[in-house]
């Protein structure tokens, strides 16, 4: 059984991303995915790049990352809204989520909020993710640095029952809509993070991003382009009435991704494989 949930099957030669760009490992990959019993697909995007490099349909099962619901639940009710870190009350908080890199796209991000920021909307926001220095100089360039916030988190994972740590958990708890801008993702667990706490969310209509939010029916989705999605940052600054919409739509679609749910369907299929091979 193989899971693959990125580089390993993605490719986008825009921005040089993933394995199979080299020629040998895109030959090695699909003369052995295409061997395994079984393939997992996190997301329909993967599903459909299983399916291009041969592999047949019967063999893919679409199983996706999943969140701890019962702790994030303990975690809000220990927390209060903005107690823990200093992010305005009165202004609407965006967050944007993970490591420094190309097709994460935060350069555009940072060109939406400058716009945002010209044209007098009142609003903080905060970027956070690993490698951060260059986003850091970019944001402080610009002279926007006392709004828009890049903070460095830890790579070292110290403790795999506290993923994500508290410290992430507080800037969720302290957002009201966070941005997912990236270019290209397997699934995007930081989304899936987010709407555990009822966060709305504004994506890209990228690989990824669109399988969670069902291509717009649990979240706006932007066309990939700067002006598209300055109009949607645009939209709920005006009318914090769609906030409270795609919170519950969040809160409604982050059930299916419960680690309960998900540990059954791996259960189920370990199951089936035995079966099969008469175990």
């Amino acid at each position: 059984m193989v899971r693959c949930v990125g580089e390993d099957i993605q490719i986008e030669e825009k921005i040089s991303y993933g394995y199979r760009i080299n020629k040998r490992i895109d030959n090695l990959l699909k003369k052995n995915y295409v061997k395994s019993d079984c393939m997992i697909a996190v997301s329909n995007s993967i599903k459909s790049e299983f399916l291009k490099i041969g592999v047949k349909k019967k063999k893919i099962k679409l199983i996706s990352n999943g969140v701890d619901l019962d702790r994030i639940k303990r975690f809000k009710k220990l927390n209060l809204k903005r107690k823990k870190i200093s992010l305005s009350v009165n202004e609407i908080n965006f967050l944007s989520l993970g490591r420094y890199h190309i097709k994460k796209n935060f350069e555009l991000l940072v060109s939406v909020y400058e716009k945002l920021i010209k044209d007098k909307y009142k609003f903080k926001a905060i970027i956070a993710g690993t490698n951060m220095n260059n986003l850091k100089e970019i944001v402080k360039n610009k002279g926007i640095n006392q709004i828009i916030k890049v903070i460095e988190l830890e790579k070292n994972i110290k403790n795999v029952n506290q993923i994500p740590n508290n410290k992430v958990l507080e800037l969720y708890n302290n957002t009201d809509c966070f941005i997912m801008p990236s270019k290209i993702e397997s699934f995007g667990i930081v989304t899936i993070e987010a709407m555990s706490f009822g966060i709305p969310i504004i994506a890209a209509n990228s690989p990824g991003n669109k399988d969670i939010l069902d291509n717009g029916n649990y979240g706006l989705i932007y066309d990939n382009s700067e002006i598209d999605l300055l109009r949607k940052m645009k939209s709920v600054l005006k009318n914090r009435k769609i906030l409270k919409k795609l919170s519950k739509l969040s809160s409604e679609r982050v059930k299916i991704y419960d680690w309960s749910v998900i540990v059954d369907k791996y259960i189920n299929l370990y199951y089936q494989l035995i079966k099969k091979k008469n175990l």
